[in-house]
């Protein structure tokens, strides 16, 4: 009997494989598709909590010209402006790859709204000298950079040496960095000298009730 229960078992072996694989999928499936249900609402929780804006707008209007298109709209309830360096073609290497690859980013101060009243950081170590570089977690998964790796950038200054300092969530800007405020300065007068216009970017919070899609669309529209 004990022959023939072992034989049965082993003749069906690839009916249960596949039964357990269809079980496996299923699963898959249905808690992929419990966890995209459940999406919109931790966004919008995550939106009150952090005060995240609706929309973000960024040019190389001076400051002034940003200020009355956003403040002259009467669908916006508040923004805020930050200084930021457009960086187009930038070289770079990292402590973890030494082959040189090529991208655009936009960088802001550290400590500057980067499109949340709170930036949430996943980590953060400001005890690093020299050059500080704050990353956001799409750019840290996919380069698979951490805290303490360095960045090398090239610029008309020379090659500049990044630490990264903090790993912050933005749900607005892939390629989206933060740097101290020394290297700031430094890094505005190097992509100037380079030819790049200084820049602002204004993040906005739209009145409840109002059309997000339209006031952006608008604002937009002005900007250009």
């Amino acid at each position: 009997m004990v022959k023939l229960i072992k034989a049965g078992f082993h003749k069906d072996r690839t009916i249960l494989a596949v039964f357990l694989i269809i079980i496996v999928i299923s699963s898959f499936i249905l808690h992929s598709g419990i966890f995209a249900s459940m999406y919109p609402g931790l966004y919008d929780e995550y939106a009150d909590e952090y005060g995240l804006a609706d929309g973000f707008v960024y040019a190389d209007a001076d400051r002034e010209t940003l200020e009355s298109i956003l403040a002259g709209n009467e669908d916006i309830e508040s923004y805020i402006i930050q200084d930021m360096i457009e960086l187009n073609n930038i070289k770079y290497t990292t402590s973890q790859n030494s082959t040189e690859k090529t991208a655009s980013w936009n960088v802001q101060r550290y400590g500057d709204n980067v499109g949340c009243n709170e930036t949430r950081f996943e980590k953060l170590d400001n005890g690093t000298d020299g050059r500080r570089i704050y990353i956001c977690t799409y750019d840290a998964a996919v380069h698979d950079w951490d805290i303490g790796d360095k960045i090398y950038i090239e610029t008309v200054l020379g090659k500049q040496e990044y630490t990264v300092s903090g790993i912050y969530q933005d749900l607005f800007n892939i390629a989206s960095y933060m740097i101290d405020d020394v290297s700031f300065t430094e890094l505005a007068q190097a992509a100037e000298q380079a030819g790049s216009s200084a820049m602002q970017i204004a993040y906005y919070h739209i009145k409840s009730g109002t059309e997000i899609d339209d006031t952006i669309k608008y604002i937009n529209d002005m900007i250009r």
